[in-house]
This record gives structure tokens, C-alpha cells and sequence, in this order.
């Protein structure tokens, strides 16, 4: 609470230099919420709202403000402003559907189907929509939007209870037929869940042993066979990274030292490689051998006849 005193004392004082700014009148009126002093809060927010009267965010904060103080009539006005400049803000409109839906639920309907149109995978505004429609009596158009939403969403507990009710209520015989889909819905629900249950207690005993099992492995091993291994470690990791040192004031006997320090012999771990066929070698052997007689005159008896 000091530090909201004092950041109110700082922002009153840039206030007095920057007059009508609204990032610092809307910094005091925040201040004023978190201290839970709405009235100043709602008049900081006002001065700002003059300021920049466009602003959807500015609106919807006005507009809780004033539910918060009970005031339903400039609580819908703030949230519905908000609402005309930015249509899309999820929780404007499912606060603007909760207003109307238990006074006048078919108001509330519009405002559900355009959250469902924001957010299309989420079961929870075709429900709502749907339940409005029964709130409103209109029961065989509330049957027909739940029939909807069990279409997109079959293993839904909560529709298929619906479906149930009205379906009783009306006295159809589909009731039986969706109350054997609630109790089938309802135990694959139990059995995902207890997978999903034991599946976590497993991963947590796997979790479990591998670390007993690797401060087991961890207590056989002996300090002193432990150090000697760490010991060989860093010795080889050294003698690996351990530059070829050039005296730079002799540079003759510098690079006779660093010959004499490389190892140029390599060791194949896999063995010598098998020698290939010497075809080419034994063909250049024939021919060098025919090149031998190349000078040597050959006599009369050796020519065909």
C-alpha cells in the first residue's frame, strides 16, 4: 500500500507538468482501483475517457467499474460502446449475453452467436445459445440447437443432459435412446480419466526408480575408483587440448621441437584395409616387360615368312 502512495504522489506531480496526458491521468485512475477507492477511480477514468473517447479498453474498464458498484444501466451502456468499437473482445460479449439472459434471454442470443463465431471450437456458446432459446420457452427450437451441438460435439455430457430433460419434457421417446448415450458418454469419461490418472502415477514411479537406481549405481562405485576415473578424464581431456608451444625467438629450433612433438602415424581401429586386386599393377607389368625388347633388333628368323 506504501509503494501505491507513493506512485500516486510521483503521478500527481508529472500530472502538474503534463497537463491532459492520458497515460498519466490513466496510471492515477488505475492506482485509485487497486486501491479500491472506485469513485476516484471512475472520475480519473472519465478525464481520460475525454481524452481519447475512441478507446474500446477505456470503456470496458468504466463499465466494470460501475457493476462492481452496482449500477447495471451505466455498466451495460460503458460495455455496449465498448462493444460497437471492438465487436471481437470475447469478454465484453459474454458479458453483455449474461445481462440480458436471465431478463430477456432472446436478446442474450446475439450476443452468444457472435462469441461462437470468435471462437468456433468452443462448446460452451452453442450451449448458451441453446439454452436461451429454452429460457425463452421456445423448447422445439431449444431441441433443435442442442440436437446441433451434439452433432459437433457427440461425447458432451452436459448437451446430452439437456437433450434428456427436454425430451422428457416433451414426452418423446428419444429420451430413452439419449439417455443411454449420457450413460455411455459418462463412463468413457470415467475410463479416460482413470488412464489418465494412472498414467501419471506410472510416469511418477518411473520417475522414482531411475533415480534410485542411479544413486544406487552411484553408491557401488568406490571414492577412490571414482576420483581415478574423474583423474583419467581430465588428464586425457588436457593432454587433448594442450597447444604445441612456438619460441618464436628461435623459430629454427621452434619447428624442429613442434616436428618432433606431432605424431603423424595413424592407427586404423579397424584393422588394415584389405588390399584391392592388382589387375592395373599386372597389366603396366606386361606392358613394361614388352617395352623392354622395344630396342633390341629383332633377327631375321623371328619375322613371319
Amino acid at each position: 500500500m506504501g509503494l501505491l502512495e507513493e506512485a500516486l504522489e510521483t503521478f500527481f506531480k508529472l500530472n502538474k507538468i503534463l497537463r491532459n496526458n492520458a497515460q498519466v491521468q490513466y496510471q492515477i485512475a488505475d492506482i485509485f482501483e487497486k486501491s479500491n477507492d472506485p469513485g476516484q477511480a471512475v472520475e480519473w477514468f472519465s478525464q481520460v475517457l475525454t481524452l481519447v473517447p475512441q478507446d474500446p479498453g477505456l470503456l470496458q474498464r468504466l463499465g466494470e467499474l460501475f457493476d462492481r458498484q452496482d449500477d447495471p444501466t451505466q455498466a451495460y451502456q460503458y460495455h455496449f460502446d465498448s462493444y460497437r468499437l471492438f465487436p471481437s473482445n470475447i469478454e465484453v460479449i459474454e458479458w453483455l449475453g449474461g445481462h440480458f439472459v436471465s431478463k430477456m434471454p432472446e436478446k442474450a442470443i446475439s450476443f452468444f452467436e457472435r462469441a461462437a463465431l470468435v471462437q468456433p471450437q468452443q462448446v460452451k456458446w452453442p450451449l448458451l445459445i441453446a439454452g436461451s432459446y429454452r429460457r425463452g420457452g421456445n423448447y422445439p427450437r431449444a431441441l433443435e440447437e442442442y440436437k446441433k451441438v451434439h452433432q459437433r460435439f457427440p461425447d458432451n455430457t452436459e448437451c446430452l443432459k439437456f437433450l434428456v430433460k427436454i425430451c422428457t419434457d416433451l414426452g418423446m421417446k428419444e429420451a430413452q435412446e439419449y439417455a443411454n448415450l449420457l450413460k455411455k458418454a459418462e463412463r468413457s469419461k470415467e475410463a479416460r480419466d482413470q488412464r489418465t490418472t494412472s498414467g501419471s502415477r506410472r510416469v511418477g514411479s518411473g520417475q522414482s526408480r531411475n533415480g534410485s537406481a542411479t544413486s544406487a549405481h552411484g553408491s557401488d562405485e568406490s571414492p577412490e575408483a571414482s576420483s581415478r576415473d574423474s583423474s583419467a578424464r581430465h588428464r586425457d581431456a588436457g593432454s587433448a587440448r594442450k597447444p604445441v608451444r612456438v619460441n618464436l625467438d628461435n623459430s629454427e629450433d621452434a619447428f624442429k621441437e613442434s616436428n618432433q612433438d606431432i605424431d603423424s602415424s595413424y592407427h586404423d581401429p579397424l584393422g588394415p584395409q584389405m588390399e584391392r586386386p592388382k589387375t592395373a599393377a599386372n597389366k603396366r607389368k606386361d606392358q613394361m616387360a614388352g617395352d623392354e625388347f622395344g630396342d633390341e633388333e629383332l633377327g631375321d628368323e623371328l619375322l613371319p615368312e
